[in-house]
C-alpha cells in the first residue's frame, strides 16, 4: 500500500541535542507529492563513562515524527511540527536486543506514516505549510524600509 512514497535513509539523528551521545541513531525522511515528513529515532545513550542513561522518564529509545522543511539543501525534521503516531514509541529497556525492538519500532511508524501519508491525511500540512509562506511573503512586501523597531513600534 505504499507504491509512491518515497524512503531516503539518512546519517545523521533527526532529533535530541544529545543524539551525538546515542549510539543509535535512524533518521528516515518520506516524501510524497508536497508531503515530507522524518521519522526519527535515538537510543542507547551513554555518559561519559559508559553508562546507559534514560532519555526520558523510564526509556531508553525514543522514536519521534516530524513535518518536514528546508533547511539548506536538506528536508530536516522542524521538531517543533511533532506529529502523534499509534502505539508504542519508547523502549523501555538497555539491553543486548533493544537495538533490534528499537529498529522494529522505527520499522513500523515508518509504515503506519506511509500510510496515513497516501490516506491523504498529511495534505492538509502541505496546504498549511503553502498558505503560511504565502502569508509570510505577503507580509514581509516592503519590510525592507523598515528597521525592526520601527516594525515593532
Amino acid at each position: 500500500m505504499s507504491i509512491g512514497v518515497k524512503v531516503t535513509e539518512r546519517g545523521w539523528p533527526g532529533h535530541y541535542y544529545l543524539a551525538i551521545r546515542c549510539g543509535f541513531r535512524r533518521n528516515t525522511l518520506l516524501q510524497y507529492k508536497d508531503v515530507a515528513i522524518v521519522v526519527s529515532t535515538i537510543g542507547d545513550q551513554r555518559d561519559k563513562d559508559g553508562i546507559p542513561q534514560m532519555l526520558g522518564e523510564g526509556y531508553y529509545y525514543e522514536t519521534a515524527v516530524f513535518k518536514a522543511e528546508q533547511d539548506g539543501p536538506y528536508l530536516d525534521a522542524n521538531v517543533l511540527e511533532m506529529i502523534d503516531v499509534k502505539g508504542s514509541w519508547k523502549v523501555h529497556q538497555d539491553i543486548l536486543e533493544s537495538d533490534l525492538e528499537a529498529n522494529d519500532m522505527h520499522e513500523r511508524i515508518v509504515n503506519e506514516i506511509k500510510e496515513r501519508i497516501l490516506k491523504g491525511e498529511f495534505n492538509v500540512i502541505a496546504e498549511s505549510t503553502q498558505s503560511s509562506i504565502e502569508a509570510q511573503e505577503y507580509q514581509t512586501q516592503g519590510s525592507e524600509e523598515r528597521t525592526p523597531l520601527e516594525g515593532a513600534m
